[in-house]
């Protein structure tokens, strides 16, 4: 799932938003299946400058891979990477690919 949040945030306040996510997401699964599940999570902040979906997607995709290699229930919380046209191109077609997939 995606969350998008307005504003100019701090770091530690997107840190703070995220834990509180994954606690719940932890105590919803406890209460429905009768086991605590966790949840890894990849997050990019865009500080005031343009994005485009499809790069801001492939970073937070990435930022949420690397989560999952690190630890169960991981985090990684990155600020959002302006690429020149040649990686916007390379990021668009690794996104379709990995959107097409069945």
């Amino acid at each position: 799932f995606i969350v998008l949040m307005r504003g100019s945030l701090a770091t530690h306040v997107v840190a703070a938003k995220l834990a509180s996510l994954q606690q719940a997401f932890s105590n919803a699964t406890e209460a429905s299946v009768g086991a605590r599940m966790t949840c890894s999570v990849g997050a990019i902040i865009a500080r005031e400058q343009p994005v485009d979906f499809d790069s801001l997607f492939v970073q937070a995709d990435d930022a949420l891979y690397e989560a999952k290699r690190g630890q169960k229930g991981g985090v990684v919380i990155r600020d959002f990477r302006t690429l020149d046209a040649s990686a916007r191109g390379e990021s668009a077609a690794a996104f379709g690919a990995v959107r097409n997939l069945p």
